[in-house]
């Protein structure tokens, strides 16, 4: 995960096209937490700060979700999306039709032409 990350922002900041692998080989998971959500670690801390928001009465951490809320969804999780569908192709493209960008239970999902990926 680590190495995936630093290779998803080498390509930001060092403008590398997407179709550069870049060494990556780790296969696409479809099953655990990304059956239900592609992004289940954003859906995480968006959860995780408005329930601080909530629970603590804090109107700044309301307001620091929605801005991370914002940052995933316009910013961070269309750049890697653009790259995984370069690197997975057809199987991404069936995935993400199939699967919610961030918050689970909002597609109806499929899963017909999909086996599960075990790492």
């Amino acid at each position: 995960m680590i190495v995936s990350t630093y290779y998803t922002f080498a390509k930001i900041f060092r403008r590398i096209p997407l179709a550069e692998a870049g060494g990556r080989t780790e296969p696409l998971i479809i099953s655990g937490p990304q059956k239900y959500t592609r992004n289940p670690l954003y859906f995480g801390v968006v959860v995780m700060t408005f329930g601080l928001a909530v629970f603590g009465g804090f109107v700044f951490v309301f307001i620091a979700t929605m801005i991370i809320l914002l940052w995933f969804s316009l910013v961070l999780i269309p750049f890697e999306e653009r790259e995984l569908r370069v690197l997975f192709g057809e199987q991404w493209k069936r995935y993400a039709e199939e699967t919610p960008m961030l918050i689970p239970f909002t597609k109806r999902r499929k899963h017909r032409g999909l086996p599960p990926v075990l790492p």
